[in-house]
């Protein structure tokens, strides 16, 4: 290059961004020659972990929100980015759903998938260039916008100034339907009915707040834990119970141990075995200086949750919200779990209502 009329020899390497359809425009431009010899392409696939990509709409999203003065319930971002991250997957067989490949794909245990499976998934989907496609975050950024003018949300009268996941999902079907041009209409087809699959999903996680809220707080759930634990250990060293109000040496408690082996359906033949498999793995965490609480183990952690929140079972959440009347002791449970909701999951009474509903719809039971 000249520099000051002077001859100066000049290497340089330029890093830039920009979208296939652009770099393409440019690859068939017959006057591009020289430009196109300079360049070396390097494609760069969407991204595979839907955490990552909640980070992405998160934060413009949720300054919007503020802004307006809206609440983002749990699970609006999170449910619009599993969805747009299976429309970017390869369908996968029988033996697990696009949404079980989604949390796959972000290293979140799935079933008995092993960790060689998933990568086996991601060498298939690579050879069939997965992640080149689908719907992109362009495209969601702007549905979550549209989502804050949903009638629901800000109508003067009736307006909840809360963005459920529901709003989301309704913003996400009216793009495909409307916006979103690019896709064939087979792909429009089946991304539509993945959002079905998706209100599906959210009743799920709705479920498990529930669940969580209404299984009282974590103090509650060790006692209920610790009290499983001494009994297992009693029946598997055929031992008595010391009665913690009488003093009394007395027998275990079946009934409560196999109420919470049957929330993990571990059927009568296999118990004495899952009870003794249950007590080495305390040795074996103790052994390594660590402890094992009520949560260590995911099922036997749910197990818990359900068996507490029975404690709720006659709570007719159908009919809050209606003109019927709720005798005064089960408004009373229903507003025990409305607030654990709100003060310890970020919701807001609407969405905490919402969910609340939805866990017990009957399709849901």
């Amino acid at each position: 290059m000249e520099l000051f009329g002077v001859q100066v020899p000049f290497d340089a390497l330029l890093i830039g961004t920009t979208n296939v359809p652009d770099y393409e425009r440019v690859a068939r431009d017959k006057f591009q020659e020289a430009v196109r010899s300079r360049i070396a392409p390097v494609a760069v696939p969407y991204n595979s972990n839907y955490e990552r990509e909640m980070g992405i709409y998160a934060k413009g999203f949720l300054r919007q929100c503020r802004e307006l003065g809206i609440h983002a319930a749990p699970h609006a971002v999170q449910i619009a980015s599993m969805w747009a991250m299976s429309t970017r997957l390869l369908d996968p067989d029988g033996k697990i759903t696009p949404f079980d490949k989604v949390k796959a794909y972000a290293n979140k245990k799935v079933g008995t998938l092993t960790e060689n499976e998933v990568l086996e998934l991601r060498r298939d989907g690579a050879k069939q260039n997965e992640l080149f496609f689908g719907v992109s975050p362009r495209d969601l950024q702007q549905a979550l916008a549209r989502s804050l003018e949903h009638p629901a949300v800000i109508d003067s009268e009736k307006g909840t100034k809360c963005v459920d996941p529901f709003i989301v999902i309704d913003a996400l079907k009216s793009s495909i339907n409307n916006t979103i041009t690019n896709i064939s209409p087979e792909d429009r087809d089946k991304f539509l009915q993945r959002l079905t699959e998706a209100e599906k999903l959210v009743d799920r996680m709705f479920r498990e707040d529930v669940r969580r809220a209404a299984s009282g707080d974590e103090k509650e759930a060790q006692s209920l834990f610790e009290h499983y634990r001494t009994n297992v250990n009693a029946v598997v060293n055929k031992k008595k119970v010391k009665d913690t109000l009488s003093g009394r040496d007395i027998d275990p408690d079946e009934k409560v141990m196999r109420e919470i082996e049957g929330k993990m359906d571990i059927p009568d033949s296999n118990r004495v075995e899952f009870r003794r498999q249950f007590l080495e793995q305390i040795t074996n965490l103790s052994l390594d200086g660590k402890q094992y609480t009520w949560d260590t183990d995911d099922k036997l952690r749910e197990a818990i949750e359900e068996v507490l929140m029975g404690r709720y079972k006659n709570l007719v959440l159908s009919s809050v919200g209606t003109h019927g009347t709720i005798p005064k002791e089960q408004q009373e449970k229903i507003d025990i779990v409305q607030s654990r909701l709100t003060a310890k999951q970020d919701y807001c009474p609407h969405c905490a209502l919402l969910a609340l509903h939805r866990s017990n719809a009957p399709e849901n039971k």
